[in-house]
């Protein structure tokens, strides 16, 4: 059920500027006070608690990023430390006055980059305390590719969160070979990494030695989640572009930076097949430790079946035999359903969000989308007690179509989903989406 007392009968919608649309993707941070943080391309807003625009923060509830970054600047990632400072991740191209597009290789001509973290006082501006004036844009101590005429290190960011002691946790990519992806090009081949810094912005050398962990053969990481005993949880990425690629590695760090040898073996779990492809926010722990994986796949037919699969973790890396059917639960879905976001609940539940589609009204090759969202119980089995067997669906409206992407739980056990949304009483025909259900 939606709440009622967040914007408009549980629904939130807010106009973003057409450049932040087109660059990256949405970013969601709950602060104690359980307002919200959303981010998207250069832009912070932030909500309070019953859904309306803090006006007080930054310039009319809103803060650019790059008056602190730099025109090129691209949000990864955010996330809220103890004291309510918003940590934001993304990637600044320092010769560039605009982001380069996502999803386009890098080669030789392409301009160099650096990972950008900026901490940011609950009222929106600068926090002072960090490297000086909030913002750190480093390489991390990689160095340039080695590739001709390379002379600037290549760095960027994809995630961030913030550990106990407030120390942000960074995932990103560097630029570390040359020569093909695919193979025979001229592209650079990027290596995955963690990065932790101290509170106050310097390189953590208490963190692997150097502040740094690159991932043994990960070109992607996807987290990082904090886990128990301040051990840091992550997914490598293998690249795929030279056949079939080594299987992805789940991978727990301990607090100093290395591999928990209480993890799996020797602080990695090898998931095999178990998570292609592997979409963001599909790694979540529990407040039993346990952990959580989920992806999207099918069963060979005729006919083909769609399913959303989640396998579950102990906090040793184990299959949990005790949930779904040894370990794994499967969510069922037609053709118009779509499961990516999730997120642990109080209860030991697990809350999944995607998007469910249909045909656009005015033109049959078109879709729309509404928010979908789904709840399992902690044996694994889809809750009937929540939405219609399991599901919840909310639409913004005729002619919109908003798709989820992020959830979370704030402090009160509410779910909060967030995602893209088109529509034409826009300005600019594009926004944010917000949702708030109350607790369960």
């Amino acid at each position: 059920m939606l709440d009622a007392r967040f914007g408009r009968q549980g629904k939130v919608v807010i106009p973003i500027a057409r450049h932040d649309s087109q660059y990256g993707g949405l970013s969601l941070g709950i602060t104690g006070e359980d307002e919200i943080v959303a981010g998207q391309g250069r832009t912070l807003i932030l909500l309070r608690s019953d859904g309306t625009v803090d006006r007080e923060f930054g310039h009319r509830g809103r803060v650019d990023l790059r008056k602190i970054a730099g025109p090129s600047f691209l949000l990864s990632g955010l996330a809220i430390d103890s004291r309510d400072r918003i940590v934001v991740s993304g990637t600044t191209w320092p010769t560039a006055s605009e982001p380069s597009p996502p999803g386009v290789f890098e080669t030789l001509n392409s301009p160099p980059k650096l990972a950008a973290i900026i901490r940011l006082l609950p009222s929106g501006d600068p926090d002072p305390e960090f490297d000086q004036d909030g913002f750190v844009g480093t390489d991390f101590g990689f160095p340039p590719p080695p590739a001709p005429g390379a002379s600037s290190p290549s760095v960027g960011t994809t995630a961030v969160m913030v550990d106990p002691e407030d120390r942000p946790v960074i995932a990103g990519t560097a630029a570390t070979r040359f020569g093909g992806c695919p193979v025979g090009s001229s592209n650079l081949e990027p290596t995955g990494f963690l990065a932790r810094l101290t509170p106050y912005g310097s390189s953590d050398t208490s963190f692997h030695g150097s502040g740094t962990y690159a991932m043994p053969g990960a070109s992607r990481i996807r987290g990082p989640v904090q886990a128990a005993a301040g051990s840091v949880l992550s997914i490598g990425i293998h690249d795929e572009c030279r056949g079939l690629p080594p299987p992805s590695l789940l991978v727990s760090l301990d607090a100093g930076g290395y591999p928990s040898p209480d993890f799996g073996a020797g602080g990695t779990v090898t998931l095999g097949d178990w998570l292609n492809p592997l979409p963001d926010r599909n790694l979540v722990r529990d407040r039993f430790d346990r952990i959580f994986l989920g992806d999207s796949t099918f069963s060979e037919g005729p006919p083909r079946h769609d399913f959303f699969r989640i396998i579950r973790l102990t906090a040793a890396g184990a299959i949990d035999q005790g949930y779904g059917k040894r370990g794994v639960a499967h969510v069922p879905l037609s053709s118009r359903e779509k499961l990516g976001s999730l997120t642990a609940d109080a209860r030991g539940g697990l809350l999944i969000a995607g998007s469910l589609f249909k045909k656009h009204p005015l033109s049959p090759t078109r879709r729309t989308a509404k928010f979908l969202l789904v709840r399992m119980s902690a044996n694994g089995s889809l809750d009937p007690r929540f939405g219609r067997r399991g599901r919840a669906v909310v639409g913004f409206g005729p002619g919109t179509s908003a798709s989820a992407s992020q959830i979370l739980v704030d402090g009160r056990g509410r779910a909060v989903v967030a995602g893209n949304v088109k529509s034409p009483d826009l300005p600019t025909h594009r926004g944010i989406a917000l949702a708030r259900y109350v607790k369960q």
